[in-house]
């Protein structure tokens, strides 16, 4: 059962100053402190300045909870969003106040305002009824006398359209007017008599308010987030009803912002002056102490790190001393830790897959810095991949002057898109993140390994991962590999999850990967590895691809031989390998596996060490050789993909007598003969323009294991097949070429046909 995901996050003020953070305790109870001794004289007005994400609410909300808990005082919260018009915004403000002040009669005041615009509203038809109606009764009659006139007098009703036209316009315009001016004096009298109201308002509470004993708080936060038009309306309601008595206003804002907006009214740079004769007392938010707020992100990381999935992978010495410093420069508040942990808590949840986290922990958070802080940055990287499969072949090879060049220049270009004040810290969280962009990176397979299994961004198997969220449909996950890994204990579970990958075709990636992951298990477990491998190896492809290394088939060889290599002990590594041999009906990586040991039992080489005995080596070379007798017996031992190793190995341990001896039996006519050939042509790769594979004939050791004679004498048997494939005719071909090279007295043991790669007249 997984531990469930960390919940989404969002960037909300703190309000109980026990979840004091930045250290601003202390400062908020001293400020409440202040904000509580009001003065009968009139209204005080305090401001907090400070940056947007400084914290500027959580202690606005931290000096409110102080006045509450010390002081019996209920701030009011005022909003002016949504109020259009000083008018509006003082009538809003005075009615917080009444409630606020809980009288009745003063709630009233706003319904007899609008009772007041009603019966102003009233007045238009009283008032103005004959202004607009006779106007209109004295146009209608001139244009009947127009028409009567122009009608019968001139007997032209064109000209009776035109006189009742321009007389209709007179009209109408001299009604417009009428109206305009009524509207105006409408507007007028509202606009009075909602003044009056009003002054009224202000009256009851200055009287109301005169009498109370204590302060009467009101907060109004976000100034800076108004338009200008609006910034301007709310000081000015504030400077408007300063001579509230007991009325204490705590105004919250980024100061240049206001006072930009100020610049209007104030003329321009004034702003600040015209604030000042507002602001009575002004505090800047306290800076936290120092360290403060990187704690804050190392506090959310530990609760993310809860989760195992997320802190398989997680590196304390990594963060500490290549990813935590250059992101110190990125965090320089509250928000910015709120805003990032918030969004990483998402990215994580996107990344989980079932029971596994599928990136690395910690290159997430850098990148999830870059993506949030360095957008351009991000954009580049997600667009244009900074690592590929090329970083393999730069690990099995020198590292070239034009390889550390072209670093580089990369790091070089990225940099330049990092913001010009975090230009060097960018570069350094780059570094850290793609170690390849360093100019003294030495590119190394070891290393690389270590960065697959600890899925790291730099690695070109999980690369694109960190940008689309998607699992490539051929690569395995890091589920398959925990499961892969938790199942070695038991063999017979080993062989279930070996085998659910290959039925799901992720076995080869599996295999290419599986090493480093197979180096941190214990010695039960990698017996267990050796005993299942070539079993489940026997179906893989027996040749790579033309664009890769090693194939499956290789890869589980290797992998069988480094887990027989991690059993520390010679006689049970002999033990385990040798039941291995006689319980599995595999012959390919046993065969392969067994002459391994053999070499190695025989060299004297220091670099790679001998894993049995030579005594031992000859006792598992007799048992593979008996697998190999029993395949040919059983007639399975033509179908193996290895064929050719088999038949070499079985002539080695044994003799070329009964590899001779098992053809003859075999081969009966043209068509088997033709099978023998075709199983016995290899192909290599050849790395020209480009990647082509060359078919290849050994034909020394076919003349001795198998012998030309009975392959001429076999072929020339009528079979019962009408037509050869591909595979056939090149595998004649090749076996003409070899039988030519034998009777001229030249090398035949590595043949090709003329005019490929490898062809040479000298072959």
């Amino acid at each position: 059962m997984t531990e469930p995901t960390p919940k989404l996050s969002g960037d909300f003020p703190r309000s109980d100053p026990e979840h004091d953070e930045l250290g601003r305790k202390q400062f908020c109870e001293k400020l409440a402190q202040i904000l509580a001794k009001g003065h009968d004289s009139g209204s005080t007005v305090i401001a907090i300045y400070g940056a947007w994400g400084v914290g500027k609410t959580t202690a606005k909300n931290f000096a409110v909870h102080f006045l509450r808990k010390d002081h019996g005082i209920e701030a009011i919260e005022f909003e002016p969003w949504g109020w259009s018009g000083r008018d509006k915004v003082v009538e809003a403000l005075f009615t917080k106040l009444e409630v606020a002040l809980g009288k009745a009669d003063m709630r009233e005041t706003k319904k007899w305002v609008e009772s007041a615009r009603r019966v102003l509203g009233l007045s238009i038809p009283f008032l103005d009824i004959a202004k607009l109606v006779w106007p209109a009764i004295g146009t209608l009659l001139s244009l009947g006398f127009v028409w009567l006139g122009s009608t019968y007098a001139l007997d032209q009703r064109w000209v009776a359209f035109v006189l009742c036209g321009l007389v209709g316009l007179c009209g109408v315009a001299a009604a417009g007017h009428k109206l305009a001016k009524a509207i105006e004096d409408y507007n007028a009298d509202v606009k009075a008599a909602r003044f009056a109201a009003l002054e009224d308002v202000r009256a009851g509470l200055v009287r109301e308010l005169s009498t109370r004993g204590k302060a009467l708080v009101v907060t109004i936060d976000d100034i800076d987030r108004l338009e200008p038009v609006e910034i301007r309306q709310v000081v000015q309601v504030v400077k408007a009803v300063a001579n509230l008595p007991h009325v204490v206003f705590l105004l919250l804002f980024q100061r240049d912002v206001v006072t930009r907006a100020l610049d209007e009214v104030a003329g321009q740079g004034k702003g600040q002056e015209f604030l000042e004769k507002i602001v009575q007392v002004g505090f800047h938010v306290p800076e936290p102490p120092p360290g403060r707020i990187m704690a804050m992100l190392d506090s959310a990381l530990t609760e993310l790190k809860k989760d195992p999935r997320f802190a398989r992978y997680w590196d304390d010495a990594r963060w500490e001393r290549a990813v935590r410093p250059p992101m110190k420069g990125y965090f320089r508040n509250a928000r910015d830790v709120a805003r990032f942990t918030s969004a990483l808590t998402v990215y994580v949840d996107q990344h989980m897959h079932g029971g596994s986290f599928e990136v690395n922990p910690l290159d997430l958070v850098g990148l999830e810095a870059i993506r949030m802080f360095e957008p351009a940055l991000f954009e580049r990287l997600s667009a244009v991949p900074l690592v590929g499969p090329s970083e393999m072949v730069e690990a099995l090879m020198p590292v070239s002057k034009e390889f550390k060049q072209r670093r580089e220049l990369d790091l070089e270009a990225l940099t330049k898109l990092v913001s010009e004040e975090n230009r060097a810290t960018g570069g350094q969280l780059l570094r850290a993140l793609f170690p390849q962009l360093a100019s003294h990176y030495e590119a190394d397979p070891a290393v690389l390994d270590k960065c697959d299994v600890e899925l790291r961004v730099c690695h070109h198997y999980h690369y694109a991962k960190y940008f689309d969220l998607n699992l490539l449909p051929d690569r395995a996950t890091a589920q398959d590999f925990q499961a892969l890994m938790a199942a070695g204990a038991d063999v017979q579970q080993l062989a279930n999850q070996l085998q659910r990958l290959s039925e799901q075709k992720l076995l080869p990636d599996v295999l290419v990967r599986l090493g480093t992951h197979l180096a941190q298990q214990s010695i039960p477990v990698s017996e267990n590895f050796a005993h299942v491998l070539p079993g489940i190896g026997e179906d893989l492809p027996d040749q790579r691809a033309a664009d890769e290394g090693a194939g499956a088939k290789e890869n589980a060889a290797a992998l069988t031989i480094q887990a027989l290599r991690q059993v520390p002990d010679m006689d049970r590594r002999y033990e385990v390998w040798l039941e291995a041999v006689k319980a599995t009906n595999a012959l390919d990586l046993t065969v392969y596996v067994t002459a391994v040991l053999e070499s190695l039992a025989k060299k004297n080489d220091p670099m790679n060490s001998a894993l049995t005995t030579q005594e031992q080596a000859a006792k598992l070379t007799g048992a593979a050789l008996e697998r190999i007798r029993v395949d040919a017996r059983d007639g399975r031992l033509i179908s193996r993909p290895w064929f050719w190793r088999h038949i070499y190995r079985w002539a080695e341990w044994s003799s070329p007598e009964e590899t001779k001896a098992w053809a003859s039996g075999f081969m009966t006519d043209a068509a088997s003969a033709r099978c023998v050939l075709v199983k016995l042509k290899q192909d290599i790769i050849s790395y020209g323009s480009t990647i082509r594979r060359i078919p290849q004939l050994a034909g020394e050791d076919l003349d001795r294991l198998i012998g030309f004679d009975l392959l001429d004498r076999r072929l020339s048997i009528a079979s019962t097949d009408k037509e050869k494939s591909p595979d056939e005719n090149t595998a004649l071909l090749l076996y003409a070429e070899a039988k030519k090279l034998k009777g001229a007295g030249r090398p035949y043991n590595q043949v090709t046909l003329p005019g490929s790669d490898f062809w040479s007249s000298n072959q």
